[in-house]
């Protein structure tokens, strides 16, 4: 609908009727754009799996080029399981309800620290919490929790060995601000907005679903904020 010049009670609700419509409108089309992103992730892992096994089928094969084929295939079906684990999350943040309770931002973060202690022991990086004892707000615990996890992964998926992770919660103004950040290569600034974008990665080659952000966003904006580099 175009917009309506006269100020009066009709006017005011074809604005409403208006701004709806172009709400939906813009559901529709990410939801589309999800979609057809899911699509196409789906397409090589199960392309992989189909092509060895029609190999392994073909002819006789030594053991061990069997087990390399069947190693090759649950590789791939470990990608595919991560992806629908993703999107289930995702879709899980953006329609299950949120149960807003008095928590500790502080402490949920020492907590998210604390279960990745041996992935980073593993990978030689360092996790250094900043934060005063308590950090009173409300939020939703567990969708929360997984955003912390995912900003956390993501940098020591990316830090180099011998670093330093540092996770932060300080308060800003009216708000808590949640930041972690890594000794890795960084993004660039035309790239800072879209690695939230759902399936978006940085390279081709980049290992993940490519929705730990998306699901860092959603969780963010669902608390009335913002999630940005």
């Amino acid at each position: 609908l175009p917009e309506d010049p006269i100020r009066d009670e009709l006017g005011a609700l074809r604005q409403t009727i208006r701004e709806v419509a172009l709400r939906l409108a813009e559901a529709r089309i990410e939801q589309d754009r999800l979609l057809a992103s899911a699509a196409h992730e789906l397409r090589s892992p199960l392309t992989v799996i189909r092509t060895e096994i029609d190999l392994a089928l073909r002819r006789d094969r030594p053991p061990e080029a069997l087990r390399e084929a069947l190693r090759a295939a649950r590789a791939e079906v470990m990608r595919l399981a991560e992806l629908a684990g993703a999107l289930l999350d995702l879709q899980a943040v953006r329609h299950v309800g949120f149960a807003r309770t008095e928590g500790d931002l502080a402490s949920l973060v020492r907590e998210a620290v604390r279960a990745m202690a041996g992935i980073a022991e593993t990978a030689n990086i360092e996790i250094r919490v900043h934060a005063d004892d308590h950090a009173r707000a409300r939020f939703d615990e567990r969708a929360m929790r997984q955003a912390i996890d995912n900003l956390l992964g993501n940098a020591l998926k990316h830090a180099p060995a011998g670093t330093v992770v540092d996770a932060t919660v300080e308060h800003t103004g009216d708000r808590w601000v949640v930041s972690v950040a890594d000794r890795g290569p960084g993004i660039p600034a035309t790239e800072a907005a879209r690695v939230f974008e759902p399936f978006h990665r940085l390279t081709t080659t980049g290992a993940g679903a490519g929705l730990g952000l998306a699901i860092v966003r959603e969780v963010i904006q669902r608390h009335g904020g913002r999630a940005f580099i």
